[in-house]
């Protein structure tokens, strides 16, 4: 016998999808963070020039700020912007950052974290 979906059982199916879902994505935050953290670290051994030691550090802080900072905004763009929309930008900021790690290069690595932490903000 199937269980009938009432508006009950659907809000907590969608709390419990949402919360998984919440997990998976600050996992990956976490993964990217330390990930991002080592290669830098290695980047900067190879080539002191190029990226600070510390950038990894750096970055997070930079990304974290301008997550914090963007939270107060995004809310009121999603007003005015539909969601779908608001997903595909985020999309676009994500795969910018990621293609920022081609060329690593302090000046694109802090603007594109700047850029990651509106991405999260407007999730």
């Amino acid at each position: 016998m199937l269980l009938q979906l009432t508006p009950r059982r659907h809000e907590l199916i969608s709390v419990f999808m949402m919360s998984i879902g919440t997990t998976f994505m600050f996992l990956g935050y976490d993964v990217q963070s330390m990930m991002a953290e080592s290669v830098l670290h290695s980047v900067s051994t190879k080539n002191p020039d190029r990226i600070s030691e510390y950038a990894g550090y750096y970055g997070q802080a930079i990304q974290y700020i301008s997550f914090a900072f963007f939270s107060l905004f995004t809310a009121t763009i999603q007003y005015y912007i539909s969601s779908k929309s608001m997903l595909v930008l985020s999309s676009i900021l994500f795969t910018t950052c990621y293609i920022a790690y081609i060329h690593v290069n302090s000046y694109i690595f802090y603007s594109s974290q700047l850029l990651l932490g509106f991405a999260y903000a407007s999730k």
